[in-house]
């Protein structure tokens, strides 16, 4: 990480005798931001997708864990197939459903219902469900991982805890909200790091494939690209950072 930064701020020249630096200062981070088209708009997207991604898959995993969680035959066959995504997530197997649109749920464009929500939406709110709608596959793709660690939450919450909140007349649903969520609280925050990381670093992010082909590039370089990387990565600790408050808030509601 040191010696990215280092390079963020030269110009760096890889010759046959060697890498060699020119101190530019900050002018890779401003160019990033200045002089470059299209990489502030794709971190913008990229927060879009952060938005639109976490919570559902957060929500999904914590849905799916509780169901999963539940005494019923054929318990670990279930668990089984939940995680097998993630087994085969990478790969040219990953690559081949990618190309066959296996991963996306394009078949909501066709009705115009859909087309004519998007139209009336404000750009950001409209990219958003577009994002939703193109990537739905690929939200719940992500979730195995999730599911797993909840799982594991939900089977260490100690079962004396229930019987006592059934004894005092509390529903299934107060349960929920005042044992089984305020412990799974912790493994949330787990979860939420977990899965921003996951997404940002995968290999279909648009902003690690921009920075893959800009390394190359002669008019950029590897000076340019170890600046966009570092722009990249503080923009994934801010998002951690957002979550981390909102879960903090929700903590601090419950106690």
């Amino acid at each position: 990480m040191i010696r990215t930064f280092t390079f963020s701020l030269n110009e760096v020249k890889v010759k046959a005798e060697g890498v060699r630096t020119f101190f530019v200062g900050s002018k890779n981070f401003k160019d990033a931001f200045l002089t470059d088209v299209t990489y502030p708009q794709l971190l913008i997207d990229y927060f879009i997708q952060i938005i639109v991604y976490v919570p559902i898959i957060i929500s999904f995993s914590m849905i799916i864990a509780l169901l999963l969680n539940i005494n019923i035959r054929g318990r670990s066959l279930f668990r089984t197939i939940y995680f097998l995504p993630v087994v085969i997530a990478s790969g040219p197997v990953f690559n081949k459903l990618l190309s066959k649109g296996a991963m996306t749920f394009e078949g909501l464009y066709k009705f115009q219902l859909i087309r004519d929500i998007q139209a009336n939406l404000p750009t950001l709110l409209a990219k958003a469900i577009d994002m939703f709608i193109s990537g739905f596959i690929m939200i719940l793709w992500f979730s195995g991982v999730q599911i797993l660690i909840y799982l594991a939450g939900l089977q260490k919450i100690d079962k004396s805890m229930y019987e006592a909140a059934k004894i005092d007349g509390a529903s299934k649903w107060q349960i929920l909200w005042k044992i089984t969520m305020p412990v799974l609280t912790p493994l949330t925050f787990v979860n939420v790091v977990y899965t921003i990381v996951t997404v940002s670093t995968f290999a279909t992010s648009t902003i690690i494939q921009k920075i893959l082909v800009d390394m190359y590039r002669p008019e950029r370089g590897l000076g340019y690209a170890s600046a966009l990387s570092w722009i990249y990565f503080l923009a994934m600790l801010l998002a951690i950072g957002v979550f981390a408050l909102i879960g903090a808030i929700y903590r601090k509601r419950v106690a």
